[in-house]
């Protein structure tokens, strides 16, 4: 069963729709190996110029002959599935969380003995937050500070009961 590198069909997606959008939903985190560094070489371009690279400028920025070579065959040769970059964006922050929790348990685990409830229950929750902070705005989570409980005006209907 031949495995799917949904990393460098992101690469490849974010160089051709040149979209800021779906840039703006990856970060490093979601990478490894060679395409950290290529992604690095698109997040250095970005941030210099305010747009996307396209394949040409990108493959002439990298001077290192193994990552143009991989630039070359692995990303911008395979065939691009016809599936939203949203979804390719929820792929990658899956993979990303699934492999960060693996690490996090392992550590978690060999402490756990020596853990009170309180801190058991303050380590799980510090991991969620640490994975929150990479995820982009408008997930799952949200401020409960920023939820309006009541209505700031007088525009809200009472309703007489009767009694």
């Amino acid at each position: 069963m031949s495995s799917v590198n949904i990393q460098s069909i992101a690469l490849k997606r974010l160089l051709e729709s040149q979209s800021v959008d779906f840039y703006n939903k990856l970060t490093n985190k979601y990478f490894d190996n060679t395409n950290l560094v290529i992604f690095s070489y698109i997040r250095k371009f970005y941030e210099q110029r305010m747009r996307m690279p396209s394949t040409l400028e990108l493959s002439e920025s990298i001077h290192n002959p193994n990552v143009k070579h991989y630039l070359e065959n692995e990303v911008l040769n395979q065939s691009d599935p016809p599936i939203e970059s949203t979804f390719i964006a929820d792929l990658l922050q899956d993979y990303f969380i699934r492999e960060e929790t693996i690490q996090w348990l392992d550590t978690f685990i060999d402490r756990l003995e020596t853990l009170e409830r309180t801190e058991i229950i303050d380590a799980v929750q510090q991991h969620a937050l640490d994975l929150y902070q990479f995820l982009p705005d408008g997930e799952e989570l949200f401020d409960v500070a920023q939820l309006e409980s009541f209505p700031e005006d007088d525009s809200f209907t009472m309703y007489p009961s009767g009694l």
